[in-house]
């Protein structure tokens, strides 16, 4: 057996295993992100394996079946977002005036190509914005939206974790919090929709696990199940959007959905990769939309012209439905538990003694505008 394809699938089965560990350091947390890559890999070193010229011995028949172990699990967790499955949320029949499009960009502090952002405004003509990582310069770049969007929240930042959000739609009770950490924001607000109800929307861009960042996964996933937890607690249409550093399929994710309630648009339509831009054979669904049942979907897609920077925006046409059955799932006693667990640990409160007042209060100012 060719000693190259042994050492590559090794490489595969190694980042498996790491995907099976809960830690929390961002060399096992990395395990989350490719396997749609591990797949493609997966795929060629068993046909290479079956195909390669040469005697089969007992250590080939255990490598192929090694290898089609590996295959099997990181199918298991990407097939939700292939057409293959059902779709979790239901197709609007047409446009609603009840319902809102919505665009979520990451635009990348360091790209100046603002007027080609500008541009791609225009052309979608989305009804709520949201901009993750705009810098002071990036804000008196887009501050000419404020004559089509006449609500706005701003909060631009040095640090890659800036956020603005343009609105045509009234915003009721918005407001800037910083949730997990000083310096990462985050916006939370309810939307006055076309014909007169209210929803809420929370928009987040937490801090990635990366050697650069932050080293441990601890923060963001706190500060999604930390939303996710103030979503449970009220029946109120709701959208969670952002670049959430984070794969639909991680555990993180899932937990998020379920504590939340939250559907995921792309469940049974794909994958609407949205990073790296320069890097089609690594790229990674980044960039989000959940929302609750309340909502249908009338359009979802990854719009192709990332005007400089190296996420794509991610539009999405979604029409609310108030008639729609409440659904909501109940989590399990281990599920509650483990998200109070991973908030805990960013708060660093003792060993089981519960969520301090501290975490009570943050949930609390979300509620406000849930």
């Amino acid at each position: 057996m060719n000693i190259v394809i042994i050492l590559i699938a090794f490489a595969m089965l190694l980042l498996t295993l790491s995907s099976l560990s809960r830690h929390a350091h961002w060399l096992v947390r990395f395990g989350d992100f490719p396997r749609l890559q591990i797949i493609k890999v997966l795929l060629l070193a068993l046909f290479a394996n079956i195909l390669l010229p040469g005697p089969v011995s007992i250590f080939d028949r255990l490598f192929t079946f090694e290898l089609l172990l590996c295959l099997i699990y990181q199918l298991s967790w990407i097939l939700p977002l292939t057409i293959l499955f059902p779709k979790e949320s239901a197709d609007a029949a047409e446009y609603s005036p009840a319902g809102l499009r919505v665009l979520i960009f990451n635009i990348l502090m360091q790209n100046r190509n603002s007027a080609e952002v500008l541009e791609c405004v225009q052309k979608i003509n989305p009804d709520v914005i949201l901009f993750s990582e705009p810098d002071q310069w990036w804000s008196e770049q887009l501050s000419g939206l404020n004559k089509t969007y006449p609500y706005s929240v701003s909060h631009p930042l040095g640090n890659c974790f800036g956020m603005m959000l343009f609105s045509r739609l009234e915003l009721v009770d918005a407001e800037l919090q910083f949730l997990v950490q000083p310096d990462i924001p985050s916006i939370h607000t309810k939307l006055k929709l076309k014909g007169g109800a209210e929803i809420a929307f929370h928009g987040l861009h937490p801090r990635p696990p990366s050697p650069t960042d932050e080293g441990r996964s601890t923060t963001r996933d706190a500060e999604l199940l930390l939303v996710a937890q103030a979503v449970a607690e009220t029946n109120i249409p709701t959208i969670v959007a952002g670049d959430l550093n984070d794969v639909p399929w991680s555990r993180t994710a899932l937990l998020f959905k379920k504590i939340g309630g939250l559907l995921d648009p792309r469940i049974g339509r794909g994958f609407y990769n949205s990073f790296h831009t320069k890097n089609p054979l690594c790229r990674f669904p980044l960039d989000h939309i959940f929302h609750t049942c309340h909502f249908r979907i009338g359009q979802i897609t990854r719009v192709k012209n990332s005007c400089g920077s190296d996420h794509f925006p991610i539009y999405v046409d979604l029409s609310l439905d108030e008639a729609a059955p409440i659904r909501k799932y109940k989590p399990t006693v281990s599920e509650s538990r483990r998200a109070d667990f991973l908030i805990g640990k960013a708060f660093a409160f003792e060993e089981g003694g519960g969520l301090t007042d501290q975490i009570n209060l943050l949930k609390t100012r979300i509620l406000r505008n849930s």
